[in-house]
């Protein structure tokens, strides 16, 4: 029988024009969202309250694209995110917001000028973050930086390459240490650093088989400990679009195209299976990938259309995918049309059985 999943689906906030949005559950099992919010002019963060409505907060006046990037440390949000709207060649600066008991947030500047920025949290609850910072010289490139004391970030060079670092994402590994796949010149090739506890490896996961335009997403790690990506390419020539999903095993990079589409974003069951979500470029509808036993199951979330009452919703956009404690998907993402944050959650259960929860 086959894998069936129900969604269900809300609006968080009118938002206006917003950029990805960042989704994180926190420890005691709330998705909360972070994103920016052109209505409100500012970085907003919504968590979810027990009695089911978002508590929604202005963190930081900024305009434009921030790409915030939201963990939890303890019990409390953190956020890394571009803290100013004017970018150039030098990138811009980024900052670090957390919160020390509700509702005042603290907000350090990490370095004047950077590309985007990925942040983690380590197993020893230290925030650890990576961001590319162009130009030549000591403490340009591909940078981990760790925040050692109040106000104070080191910053530790993972590859030194004026080329490294245009976006990045970073993660822990199982055994504690940073690990970043980032891009490198530009859209042109991925490169996976991890650090073994005293330099930086550097391993090529892939380039451009023509003049592809190529886009990083997400990094995870498998059960095994082994690290998995999902990144965008966009077919030269075409307007088409794929979301790809490359993980190591035995030391070499395997690569597959999941789906034509965009905006993907990958996590890992708690069973240990692989799942994305993304963007069908199609149908321009919300979807789901799983992947169990070696193939997948897509499924729609929320498809692009109207209401009973003639409201359209839809176009969507930037897929943020996490997994609650109790293994249910959940993803967050932006309804163009209607210029809100959404979010759903789904419960899975066997086609032909009673419903129940699957995870």
């Amino acid at each position: 029988m086959a894998l069936a999943i129900d969604w269900q689906i809300e609006a968080v906030e009118v938002a206006g024009n917003s950029t990805q949005p960042s989704l994180a559950f926190s420890p005691s099992g709330q998705p909360a969202i972070a994103y920016h919010s052109s209505q409100n002019d500012g970085l907003r963060f919504a968590e979810k309250q027990v009695d089911g409505s978002w508590g929604i907060s202005t963190v930081d006046n900024v305009n434009g694209d921030i790409s915030p990037s939201l963990a939890f440390r303890f019990s409390e949000p953190a956020i890394s995110y571009w803290g100013s709207s004017e970018i150039g060649s030098n990138g811009k600066e980024i900052r670090y917001a957390f919160r020390r008991g509700h509702p005042g947030w603290t907000i350090e500047t990490v370095t004047p000028k950077a590309h985007r920025s990925s942040l983690a949290i380590g197993p020893s609850h230290q925030p650890g973050m990576s961001y590319g910072v162009p130009g030549t010289g000591p403490g340009t490139g591909l940078i981990f930086a760790r925040s050692v004391a109040p106000l104070t970030w080191v910053g530790n060079v993972a590859d030194p390459d004026e080329d490294a670092g245009f976006e990045c994402e970073l993660a822990f590994t199982p055994s504690g240490q940073p690990a970043i796949a980032y891009l490198f010149d530009a859209h042109d090739l991925i490169k996976y650093a991890v650090f073994n506890g005293s330099q930086w490896t550097l391993e090529d996961i892939g380039a451009n088989s023509s003049n592809d335009s190529l886009s990083l997403r997400s990094l995870a790690f498998t059960p095994a400990g082994e690290p998995a990506i999902c990144y965008e390419q966009s077919i030269e020539g075409s307007s088409r679009t794929v979301v790809n999903f490359a993980v190591r095993r035995s030391g070499s990079w395997n690569r597959e195209m999941i789906a034509t589409g965009h905006s993907g974003c990958l996590a890992f069951s708690l069973a240990g299976e692989p799942a994305i979500s993304y963007i069908d470029s199609i149908s321009e509808s919300v979807k789901y990938a799983l992947f169990t036993d070696r193939s997948s199951q897509h499924f729609t979330v929320e498809p692009t259309g109207k209401t009973p009452d003639g409201n359209w919703f839809g176009t969507f956009v930037l897929t943020s995918l996490a997994f609650s404690a109790s293994g249910q998907p959940a993803i967050g993402y932006y309804d163009r049309y209607n210029a809100t944050i959404r979010y759903a959650i789904g419960t899975a259960y066997q086609q032909g059985m009673l419903k129940a929860l699957f995870y």
